[in-house]
């Protein structure tokens, strides 16, 4: 393969593997706040926060990834 083609697999799968482990914790911290707060977790937006926290998990990974 080539320097850049194998440069460019390592990337993504140092990625990958980072939005994985950020997706789990991701998934504990809202489940964490919707035992502690049931109340206050109900009222608020669901849909446009979990947009939020996957797409912080994306970002936070591709910004791991990128050096």
């Amino acid at each position: 393969l080539s320097p850049r083609l194998c440069d460019a697999l390592m990337a993504m799968d140092v990625m990958l593997c980072t939005a994985s482990i950020f997706n789990l914790c991701a998934i504990s911290v809202d489940r964490f706040v919707a035992v502690a707060v049931p109340l206050r977790y109900n009222r608020q937006g669901g849909s446009r926060r979990q947009l939020l926290l996957i797409g912080a998990t994306w970002l936070l990974s591709a910004a791991v990834a990128a050096p």
